[in-house]
């Protein structure tokens, strides 16, 4: 009886050291697994780390001799850049991650030497690049095109000649393109898609402005001025529909403004003035209904427009000044606005207002006038204007 009675005690027992067995077997499966899946890991993580050093010296060696070929003034100025991690180094910045260079800005750094020694195509993870206002000069190299991530490139205020190398349209990425003191414009810009800002101010441009412009869809500052350019405003910049600004300004334009310019609805700074540019027409200009600023002096402009059925609410400033201006435009819906502060004329202008003109309540707050000769009965309806000068 008595035997029978502890049975359930020794099943018990029995059952409780077969769990301990089993858990021990379990928890020995899981460490051995843990420990084969650490043997896999570790190569790879030692091998990250391989590639990072090894990525690290290949920038940083690059950098080195391209410094190595600047001017010896311009060496001292990069006295950080020792050893072999760029990463630490003025003007460098780094992905956190695998260590590679990602940014190179080194403006206004009193740099003085050319590219050519710089090994683009030894940092394929670079994002940025700013050289602007050294002394760099000779032409920018091909190589340039294996910068494939590059989403901003200023190359601005330098001493860079020759022409911008067409390798450059093969950048898709870039976004933003500030250059100075090349020759001409290479059509292959017009592969660059999303590009947002093209600034080639100050230049040594010459010939024509390339139509291939036009398939800069997302282009929204465009900036062309002071340069050598020739032949006609391209009617293909009517499709850069986002685009606020275009500066053309200091150029040798001729020919009409193109109508198809009226088509973008975005515009707020329009500026063309000091060319050859002969003639201008309500299409061209009468529908930017959100233009702020509009230059339009120094010109050969001859033709007769009116703007009765516009209204230029926006407008901030107006400068057009031309022989003859009383035949190029008339006045009435630009005087008429109430936001209008400026309206001025050059001084080898002959200037008029018509005479409806003397009945408008203006309310510009800043009228200056100067013309050669001026014509218009100065009624006292010109009552809310807060400085008037002629």
């Amino acid at each position: 009886m008595t035997s029978l009675s502890n049975k359930p005690l020794f099943n018990q027992f029995i059952s409780s050291l077969v769990f301990f067995f089993l858990l021990v077997i379990i928890l020995d499966f899981v460490c051995s697994s843990t420990a084969s899946v650490s043997s896999v890991t570790s190569p790879f993580i030692y091998t990250n780390k391989k590639v990072k050093v090894a990525e690290e010296r290949k920038e940083a060696k690059a950098l080195l001799k391209w410094k190595t070929n600047l001017h010896s003034k311009s060496q001292s100025f990069l006295s950080s850049w020792a050893g072999s991690n760029p990463c630490n180094w003025v003007g460098i910045n780094c992905d956190d991650k695998f260590g590679s260079v990602t940014h190179l800005n080194l403006s206004s750094h009193s740099l003085k030497g050319t590219l050519h020694d710089l090994s683009f195509q030894s940092f394929p993870n670079l994002l940025s690049v700013d050289l602007s206002y050294n002394s760099l000069f000779g032409t920018i190299p091909s190589n340039i095109v294996h910068l494939s991530k590059l989403s901003v490139l200023n190359l601005s205020y330098n001493q860079f000649t020759g022409i911008i190398p067409s390798e450059i349209g093969q950048l898709t990425s870039l976004l933003v393109f500030y250059l100075a003191a090349n020759r001409t414009i290479p059509a292959s810009l017009g592969n660059i898609r999303n590009l947002t800002t093209l600034c080639l101010v100050k230049n040594q441009l010459s010939g024509s402005i390339p139509h291939e412009l036009g398939m800069l869809n997302s282009l929204i500052d465009l900036e062309l001025s002071t340069n050598n350019l020739t032949g006609t405003i391209p009617a293909s910049l009517g499709n850069l529909r986002n685009l606020t600004t275009l500066y053309l300004v200091k150029n040798q334009l001729s020919g009409f403004i193109p109508h198809e310019l009226g088509m973008l609805s975005s515009l707020t700074d329009l500026e063309l003035s000091t060319n050859n540019l002969t003639g201008i027409t309500v299409a061209s200009v009468g529908n930017l209904t959100k233009l702020a600023c509009f230059r339009l002096f120094t010109n050969k402009l001859s033709n007769l427009i009116s703007f009765e059925q516009n209204n230029f609410t926006q407008l901030k400033v107006f400068l057009i000044g031309t022989t003859h201006l009383y035949k190029v435009i008339k006045f009435k819906s630009i005087i008429s606005s109430q936001e209008t502060p400026f309206a001025i004329a050059t001084a080898d202008s002959d200037i008029g207002f018509p005479m409806y003109a003397t009945r408008v309540n203006m309310l510009m707050r800043d009228v200056y006038i100067g013309a050669k000769r001026f014509w218009c009965v100065i009624a006292y309806q010109i009552q809310n204007s807060t400085g008037f000068s002629l």
